[in-house]
C-alpha cells in the first residue's frame, strides 16, 4: 500500500516515468503477498499450525517478470470481485512492463530519434493515471477480502485493515471520495449554521 500512496505523490507532482516504476512494483508485491495469502490463510484463520514457504515461492519472488505475471493475474479478479464480468483485462507481456519500470528509473544509456537520451520525465501521464487507479483498487481489494476473512470466517481477534482501507480511498475512488468530502463538509456547514441560529 505505501508503494501506491507514493506513487500517488510523485504523480501529483509530475514525476509520471518514478510513479509508474513504483506501480510495477506495487504490483509484484501484491503478487506476493497474494501467494503468501494463499499460502497462510487457514493458518491465521483458525490459529492452527505454523505456516511454511515452499523454496518455489521464495525463488520466484525474485523473479521480477514471473510476479508481474502473477500480479496480471491477481489483478484479473478486480472486476469479477466487483459484481463486472466483461471487464476482465488480458495479461499483459511481462517482459514489456519489466522495461517500462525499468525506463521510469533511468535516462537512456544511448540517445534515440533526434540524438536526444530519454528520460522518466518522458513518461505520459495518461495511462500511469489509469495504472494508479487500477493498482490501488488492487490493493483495496487485497484488503477488503482479508477483512472479511477476519470477520466472518475467524474466531480469533479481529485486526482491522480499516485505516489502511481509508488511506487508500482517495487514490483508489477518487471522485467518490471527493464527493464524500463535500457532503460531509456541507453538512458541518449546515449543521453549524443551524446551531447559531438557535
Amino acid at each position: 500500500m505505501a508503494l501506491v500512496c507514493d506513487a500517488e505523490l510523485l504523480f501529483q507532482n509530475g514525476s509520471h516515468g518514478r510513479a509508474r516504476s513504483l506501480l510495477v512494483l506495487a504490483q509484484e508485491e501484491l503478487a506476493r503477498a497474494s501467494a503468501l495469502y494463499d499460502t497462510a490463510e487457514h493458518t491465521w484463520t483458525t490459529g492452527e499450525g505454523s505456516v511454511e514457504l515452499s523454496p518455489t515461492h521464495l525463488s520466484v519472488s525474485k523473479m521480477h517478470r514471473a510476479k508481474i505475471e502473477a500480479g496480471d493475474q491477481y489483478g484479473s479478479r478486480l472486476g469479477p470481485f466487483w459484481g463486472d464480468y466483461d471487464n476482465i483485462p488480458e495479461p499483459r507481456d511481462a517482459g514489456d512492463i519489466d522495461k517500462l519500470k525499468q525506463v521510469g528509473f533511468y535516462v537512456d544509456r544511448s540517445p534515440g530519434v533526434g540524438g536526444r537520451f530519454g528520460s522518466p520525465l518522458d513518461v505520459d501521464p495518461g495511462p500511469v493515471a489509469q495504472m494508479l487507479l487500477s493498482t490501488a483498487q488492487i490493493a483495496e481489494m487485497a484488503l477488503i477480502t482479508d477483512h472479511s476473512r477476519m470477520k466472518y470466517h475467524s474466531d480469533l481477534p479481529y485486526d482491522s485493515t480499516m485505516d489502511l482501507q481509508n488511506a487508500l480511498l482517495p487514490i483508489s475512488h477518487p471522485q467518490e471520495y471527493a464527493d464524500f468530502i463535500e457532503a460531509v463538509g456541507t453538512a458541518t456547514l449546515n449543521a453549524d449554521l443551524g446551531d447559531a441560529t438557535e
